[in-house]
């Protein structure tokens, strides 16, 4: 009894949000509930940018073979993530796209992204994990992963990968210090063999995540001061899982019809590449610690790499980790392994490898997310470790660690309202960089999907002149001209975005159609025939367009007089797309022109 009472009250003395803090189950409610209230705004996002060609315009998600092909096909789609179609092939056959429903999976995958790092936290011992994953998933720099629903591909990957590295730390838990290496390594079976199949699935709904492997060792050196031979053995089927999916993605977007086919997205080289990679370091450490005018797209750097001043970012960052480095036996140990983990997985969007998007900037949030919640670890056990384990300390950790949840809640709820239509993500982000070229022409391009052709040929106009030379603003300017039917004008930039890129499709594409709309026939055929000719034989244009290109050369053919190989083209463009009425349309008017009635 005695024992009983000095129990109750040492529970009573305990403060009430250690007593909260100490319940799995609640805690782990806490952390879903914030992170969906955060993000809740997300559900009525529009359709953005590259949703269009790879969701609402795949082809590749219908038909009675659409998942044989998204597995089997890596062509097929714009990129290689077959559990990411997959996902929206379901989207397709449950909810027929609903982008409500589709946008609140994406809130609920980052949820859940949150609620595995923090076991993921507490299984590697770090101070403060609760929190340090409390703050991931409220962060504001995580809504373009959220929002934008392609990037599903983030939170899915991500929330895969995490639950592999914690199956792979259940089992460093769980072995016997005086195994032998290969049981070592291995042991459970059943165990090991699921983190191997969770990895799989991590990279086939996105390849950012094949760091995991070094990650490991690195964790591994980092709780035991060495990396073993049974740690390397663990590891090694994980690299080559790695080293083969990142080979095929790298393989599919130097070929793919989504990179910027006219341009080399990084033409600066490969010291400029190097130099820029420590700019982008410090400016996504900048956006972690004072995430204010976030934007769908930031402006893109001239890093000169025979300037002293463009490798100031890249030393300072090599001055820090031998700081670290040098205290290794104190603080410097979580410090560098911290740095060296963030480095590694963000080093995939650093310019080892061409990205299209790198021909518009060098950052953008949604690059960051994967590796974002190694910094923010490292400031929550920094913080936790600052405060003593006083009642009065603990309270003030407590209120601190609120205030700033609540504030990031607060922001990422407001960010997350910017994206309920696209024009408004590009003029929010074209208002924050008036300067920058890539936000005007975006804003133009969301404006010609709502019909806005005077608001979109103005802000393509103003891009045009912040980026002359620029094959897509010069592609879409004369494209927006032509459904003014102001064809003339069109003809203008068109010309000159066919002299800058011979084998632009686009170019020629959009060419045909403003020459056949000024009765300049055989010019607007032979521009059809090169866009067909440059598109097909290096995959640049998306099947769709491909098809209504045949529509066009055949409308063009039919004017010449040349009917039968106008059919053909009609007959070309139906099997790539069976359902193009317009194809049909043409095709039935050529028949008739011919005396086929029946």
């Amino acid at each position: 009894m005695v024992s009983s009472a000095s129990g109750s009250g040492e529970l009573r003395r305990t403060p009430w949000f250690r007593r909260v803090g100490s319940n799995p189950v609640l805690a782990a409610f806490v952390l879903l509930a914030v992170t969906i209230a955060a993000h809740w705004p997300a559900v009525h996002a529009d359709i953005l940018w590259d949703d269009i060609v790879q969701i609402t315009d795949n082809t590749t998600l219908h038909g009675p073979d659409a998942l044989w092909r998204i597995w089997f096909e890596p062509k097929a789609s714009p990129n290689y993530y077959p559990l990411l179609f997959t996902t929206f092939w379901f989207d397709y056959r449950l909810t027929n796209l609903n982008l409500a429903i589709a946008h609140g999976v994406n809130i609920l995958l980052q949820a859940l992204c949150g609620l595995v790092l923090w076991r993921v936290l507490k299984r590697l011992g770090v101070h403060g994990a609760w929190f340090a994953a409390a703050l991931f998933a409220v962060h504001p720099v995580t809504v373009e992963s959220v929002a934008w629903l392609i990037e599903r591909k983030n939170t899915l990957s991500l929330l895969l990968f995490l639950l592999s590295a914690l199956m792979l730390l259940r089992m460093e838990g769980a072995q016997k210090t005086h195994a032998g290496i290969w049981r070592a390594a291995f042991t459970p079976w059943p165990a090991y063999c699921a983190a191997l199949v969770l990895f799989a699935a991590a990279l086939f709904a996105k390849t950012s995540v094949i760091m995991l492997p070094p990650l490991l060792l690195l964790s591994a050196w980092w709780r035991r001061g060495r990396v073993t031979w049974a740690d390397m053995l663990r590891a090694a089927p994980l690299f080559v899982m790695a080293a083969v999916l990142g080979y095929v993605t790298v393989w599919h977007e130097s070929t793919s019809y989504f990179l910027t086919a006219e341009q080399d997205p990084r033409p600066e080289g490969p010291l400029s590449c190097l130099a820029a990679s420590g700019w982008c370091l410090w400016f996504y450490l900048y956006k972690l610690v004072l995430p204010v005018r976030l934007s769908m797209l930031y402006p893109r750097w001239d890093v000169d790499p025979t300037s002293v001043l463009s490798w100031l970012p890249l030393a300072g960052l090599l001055v820090v980790a031998v700081a670290a480095w040098c205290r290794r036996q104190t603080w410097g140990r979580p410090l560098l392994v911290a740095m060296i983990a963030w480095v590694v997985m963000l080093l995939p969007v650093l310019g080892i490898s061409d990205i299209g998007l790198f021909h518009y900037s060098l950052v953008t949030d949604h690059w960051q997310h994967p590796a974002m919640w190694l910094p923010l670890a490292l400031a929550a056990a920094t913080g936790a470790r600052l405060f003593g384990r006083s009642p009065w300390a603990s309270a003030c950790k407590v209120v601190a660690a609120v205030v700033l949840l609540c504030v990031c809640s607060a922001l990422t709820w407001s960010r997350a309202n910017v994206y309920d239509s696209a024009v408004a993500v590009w003029a929010d982000a074209a208002e924050k960089h008036p300067a920058g070229w890539g936000p005007r022409y975006l804003l133009g391009l969301s404006q010609v999907g709502v019909n806005d052709l005077n608001a979109a040929i103005g802000n393509l106009h103003m891009a045009n002149e912040l980026r002359p030379d620029d094959v897509p603003i010069l592609c879409n300017l004369g494209g927006a001209l032509v459904r003014q039917q102001k064809y003339d004008e069109a003809v203008l930039y068109l010309h000159r975005a066919v002299v800058l890129a011979p084998g632009s499709p686009e170019a020629n594409f959009n060419l045909g159609i403003a020459l056949q709309s000024l009765g300049r026939i055989d010019e607007a055929i032979a521009a059809y025939r090169n866009a067909l000719a440059r598109g097909t034989a290096r995959g640049r244009i998306a099947p769709t367009k491909i098809a209504v290109a045949h529509v066009r050369l055949a409308v063009a053919l039919q004017t010449r007089g040349d009917i039968d190989e106008a059919i053909d083209q009609c007959r070309t463009a139906l099997s790539i797309v069976p359902d193009l009425d317009m194809a049909r349309r043409v095709l039935a008017s050529l028949r008739v022109e011919r005396g086929s009635i029946e």
